[in-house]
């Protein structure tokens, strides 16, 4: 590694390790929050800017459903860690599964595909 003249040096760990280990469990759960928000607002900026608009063909969603329905949670484990989930609320969450994963298209009755691959039912499956 090439020496370029640039140096950094961090003081005050143990100071801020102090302040850190003096919060109660409330403060600490709301700082960790408020730091998850900061990422996870950033995520969901990227994916609202990727998602799809519905061209207004078929459906029940309006357009735009899918890029105004994405959500910030927080969740909380039994061990008490916190984290933050960022996707599609509940009214579009399965039109957003059927986006990211697809979906047959069945014709001619219902046709159930097994875990083995294959399908039972009368349905033919077309897309």
């Amino acid at each position: 590694m090439a020496d370029d003249g640039i140096s950094i040096t961090v003081e005050g760990l143990s100071e801020l390790q102090a302040k850190l280990d003096a919060l109660t469990p409330k403060q600490a759960d709301r700082c960790i929050r408020t730091a998850l928000k900061a990422g996870a607002v950033i995520e969901q900026a990227a994916i609202v800017e990727r998602a799809p608009i519905k061209d207004g063909t078929g459906g029940y969603l309006p357009p735009g459903a899918l890029k105004s329905d994405i959500v910030i949670r927080f969740l909380k484990d039994v061990q008490g860690a916190i984290s933050a989930k960022v996707g599609p609320a509940k009214l579009t969450a399965h039109v957003a599964r059927w986006v990211e994963y697809g979906h047959r298209i069945v014709q001619g009755g219902r046709s159930r595909l097994l875990a083995n691959g294959k399908t039972r039912g009368p349905g033919k499956a077309v897309g």
